[in-house]
């Protein structure tokens, strides 16, 4: 798939000369936090410093590009500028806030990156190992073993005549199997008829974030298959990463609408709260700060999905939920976006260490978040944050796994 297919070069540029250098994309509006402290959003701009890492240098850069203003050759400082951005989208939500424009930076970000990497710069080295072993095995990870070793409802399996269809995702699967094991536990409490397939492969995420398109359409339309086998009409993801490509980057990957319904599993816990379905009786007697997945929330405009996990959360016995000055559409990335937590993870483990540092101060002891890959980053954010103040590090926790233990499960 080229860099056409996913948003044309004329696009690109009308997004790029979109951008007027405002430079309020710096820093998050006053008018959504008051703190001075925590008014940093972009994470390559908070790290590196120098303008060419915000949005405004990148949309410059973007248009030189495509302009042709410049000859592209395989520079390093190019690559890294580029390839540092996370795409959390915090530029593209202030922009909305404060200009009726077209300027959409994420898209150019990885537009860009598919241009240069059909020119052979770029990615970052370690960007390239996780896309080499989803063409050879179909999974970031390069793991070539059965990726359902979890499961412990054996019904499920490959269940066929289904209602939904559980999208496990590769680092649930792989690296984060209690986070399945505890969607499985809330899907089997609320009596959902499910299936979880052992011919599920990667989204194709990692390989869209960074511009390594190749193998991009086979995935989704093997994917595609595999889930109409299925009979699913509906299709629940407890992968933040894994829902926004589904919902936002297939349809046009696909060039029709997806033949499915799609549903994150904390909107479906909020449901099935609402009605009585989903019971949580152990108290946690946690503070809780909440962290909101990119990919749940900005990505999703203009369906971000927000108030379900706070309203998750403010049910659960015994907890008390902290708001944060950087929440909602003003998130601090958790820095592993992109191919960044690959690429540059000193930098990922920065910002991450910045986002506990925010949890610890408001009086959180435990930050929770709806992203497996959000805990991974801030898992190492926490450990940072640690050594750095001599405390004990904050608990870091996938929602679901605090719910299956409010629901009485291990």
């Amino acid at each position: 798939m080229t860099v056409e297919q996913k948003l044309t070069r004329e696009k690109l540029l009308e997004s790029a000369l979109s951008c007027v250098h405002c430079g309020l994309c710096y820093h998050t509006l006053p008018s959504i936090t008051e703190s001075e402290k925590f008014s940093d959003t972009c994470p390559a701009g908070l790290y590196f410093g120098f303008d060419a890492y915000f949005s405004p240098g990148r949309n410059e850069l973007a248009r030189a590009i495509l302009r042709e203003e410049f000859p592209i050759r395989d520079s390093k400082a190019l690559e890294q500028i580029i390839f540092s951005c996370t795409t959390c989208g915090a530029c593209e939500a202030t922009c909305r806030y404060v200009n009726d424009t077209n300027v959409l930076p994420v898209h150019v970000t990885e537009g860009i990156r598919a241009l240069l990497v059909e020119q052979g710069i770029g990615p970052l080295p370690s960007q390239k190992k996780f896309a080499d072993s989803i063409r050879r095995v179909d999974n970031p990870y390069g793991e070539s073993g059965e990726r359902n070793t979890w499961i412990e409802n054996d019904s499920k399996r490959d269940k066929a005549d289904t209602d939904v269809f559980y999208f496990v995702g590769c680092t649930t699967g792989y690296r984060y199997q209690d986070i399945a094991k505890a969607t499985t536990s809330i899907l089997d409490s609320t009596g959902a008829d499910y299936s979880v397939s052992s011919k599920e492969i990667c989204c194709g995420s990692p390989l869209i974030r960074t511009g390594q398109l190749d193998d991009v359409e086979r995935l989704v339309r093997e994917n595609v298959r595999v889930i109409n086998e299925s009979g699913a009409g509906t299709v629940i993801f407890s992968c933040a990463g894994c829902y926004r490509t589904v919902v936002k980057d297939w349809p046009r990957i696909l060039g029709e609408p997806l033949p499915f319904e799609t549903i994150h599993i904390t909107q479906y816990m909020a449901e099935k709260i609402s009605s009585g379905d989903l019971k949580m009786n152990q108290p946690m007697n946690m503070r809780i700060a909440y962290h909101d997945p990119c990919h749940l929330g900005r990505h999703m405009f203009p369906d971000a999905v927000y108030d379900e996990p706070r309203q998750v959360i403010d049910n659960i016995p015994g907890s008390e939920r902290v708001s944060l000055d950087r929440e909602k559409d003003a998130t601090l990335c958790c820095g592993s976006g992109g191919g960044v937590k690959a690429g540059l993870p000193e930098y990922a483990e920065y910002i991450a260490k910045l986002r506990v540092s925010e949890a610890r101060e408001k009086g959180a002891d435990t930050f929770v978040t709806a992203c497996p890959f959000c805990v991974r980053g801030l898992e190492d954010g926490a450990k940072k944050e640690a050594l750095e103040s001599g405390e004990k590090p904050l608990e870091v926790i996938e929602l679901t796994e605090l719910v299956r233990k409010s629901m009485g499960g291990n």
